[in-house]
């Protein structure tokens, strides 16, 4: 009965360049839908002020980083640098869009500039804690990692992502 079936050996990860990727959501912008933004674009879009975009939870809350991560015991050391930045700052709820794990290339590939904080970005954990305090202090330079909302929305994509991968034979 089984002889007759078609064996399939697929690898799904986080990683753009996995057979099937594990694409959460994807971007797409309202014009010209593409992923990436040019130089002249991002340029534009982080010069304006973008206060009015921050959502009204923002002038309430009273903590700066969520840790919000699978409990799957990952081979980097993501457990130890939250650890550590909550030696700086309190590690609670509400969110800073910070993220750890995947290839710089992989996110600048699926998400809009400035809608992220990467960890890669800093020599040390206390340079990023330095630069978190400072976005705590600054609503106007916070208010850029929302920027992003007047070019376009997420939307999300894995049910396509893995049956267009299974068509196509990977």
């Amino acid at each position: 009965l089984l002889s007759g079936l078609i064996k399939v050996d697929l690898v799904i990860t986080y990683m753009s360049k996995s057979p099937v990727p594990f694409v959460y959501s994807v971007f797409v912008r309202n014009e010209n839908p593409r992923y990436r933004f040019t130089a002249e674009e991002t340029a534009r879009m982080l010069s304006k002020n973008c206060v009015h975009l921050l959502p009204p939870h923002h002038w309430r809350r009273t903590k700066m980083v969520a840790w919000v991560v699978s409990n799957c015991h990952p081979a980097n050391n993501r457990i130890d640098y939250a650890n550590a930045i909550n030696n700086f700052i309190p590690v609670r709820h509400d969110m800073v869009p910070i993220v750890l794990g995947a290839f710089k290339e992989d996110y600048e590939g699926l998400l809009p500039p400035r809608s992220y904080i990467n960890v890669d970005d800093y020599r040390t954990i206390r340079e990023l804690t330095d630069y978190l305090l400072y976005l705590d202090r600054n609503d106007t330079a916070y208010a850029t990692y929302f920027a992003w909302k007047e070019h376009g929305s997420f939307h999300v994509r894995f049910e396509y992502c893995f049956n267009q991968k299974l068509l196509q034979g990977a």
